[in-house]
């Protein structure tokens, strides 16, 4: 029974590469609305922050876990595929965050 809770968990790592990735990509379009660019420079450059994150908690994961039970589910080597994509789906509520909150305070 104990097992079957401790599988439904998130495991520490996967909620840092998440969030990490939601608070860099959602902050970074939220720039973009609120300072006015004409371009989303922050946007397109957060990407290899968001890059450089994976990679950190890849190694650290890799070398933590070895041949252990309980690895992170989401960062594994075929995630740098998905990276992209994870990112574009924060960018797009950081987006609506922005124009919302530019055009409640009229910035």
């Amino acid at each position: 029974m104990n097992n079957k809770i401790d599988n439904n968990k998130m495991h520490k790592l996967d909620s840092i590469f998440i969030v990490g990735i939601g608070v860099i990509a959602t902050l970074s379009s939220m720039l973009d609305i609120l300072l006015k660019q004409d371009f989303p420079v922050y946007s397109c450059g957060s990407i290899y922050g968001s890059y450089a994150l994976w990679f950190i908690l890849l190694i650290y994961s890799s070398l933590k876990f070895k041949e252990q039970q309980g690895t992170p589910k989401c960062i594994k080597w075929y995630t740098f595929f998905l990276v992209p994509f994870i990112h574009i789906a924060f960018v797009i509520v950081g987006f609506a965050i922005g124009i919302l909150l530019s055009k409640i305070f009229n910035l």
